[in-house]
């Protein structure tokens, strides 16, 4: 009779108190002072060749660790990352943030992350899924992890993502959406703003200006 009340009480919390949606992503790889997962922002992925979709390359770091942006710096190497897919070929770009300023000794300057970043991830189905069912992309993953001494990683990042009619997570689609947003743009594709490239004579033999 209890089991059986007990069994009613957890069926009517599940109803009224469902749990979080745990989100599309491969699990943590946790490497020293630092984790990493592939996300995806999708419940349900879109099909077809040449499709674009959006990923993202999660990390959490502790404190004073950082990661590096594309151009590092003094010290330090970006990470590098290869997707594939099966059963259909997928591939993906790496993209960068704006990343933050950090002093080194020795009057060394490094650019990256530290705490949690998310690099956005532009990928595409090369060959397209058959039908609605379930797609595995995997990031094979080397990064620097940097506090004042550095370590190297390697990690395989497996996700199962379902495909078909596209549908959002709720759990990480806010994780890429704030990525992608922190994306640099370019001067000319900023309302209002204008860009041009001017050389001047200067007197001679002290050659051009630019401006």
């Amino acid at each position: 009779m209890w089991n059986a009340r007990r069994a009613l009480l957890l069926l009517a919390a599940t109803i009224f108190f469902p749990l979080p949606a745990a989100g599309v992503a491969s699990p943590w790889a946790v490497n020293g002072p630092s984790r990493a997962r592939l996300i995806t922002p999708y419940l349900v992925a879109p099909l077809g060749s040449g499709t674009e979709i959006r990923l993202g390359l999660h990390f959490l770091l502790q404190p004073e660790w950082h990661v590096y942006w594309k151009n590092s710096g003094d010290a330090g190497y970006p990470p590098t990352l290869k997707l594939s897919g099966s059963p259909a070929a997928a591939s993906g770009d790496l993209l960068w943030p704006a990343p933050r300023r950090f002093e080194l000794r020795g009057g060394l300057v490094a650019f990256g992350y530290e705490r949690e970043v998310v690099y956005p991830v532009r990928a595409r189905w090369s060959a397209g899924p058959g039908g609605p069912g379930s797609e595995r992309l995997t990031a094979d993953l080397d990064y620097l992890v940097c506090q004042v001494d550095c370590i190297p990683f390697h990690s395989l990042l497996t996700v199962d993502q379902p495909v078909g009619q596209e549908s959002a997570d709720p759990a990480t689609s806010p994780l890429i959406e704030r990525a992608w947003s922190q994306l640099p743009v370019a001067a000319g594709g900023l309302p209002g703003i204008t860009a041009a490239t001017t050389f001047t004579a200067r007197e001679p033999g002290g050659g051009p200006a630019l401006t």
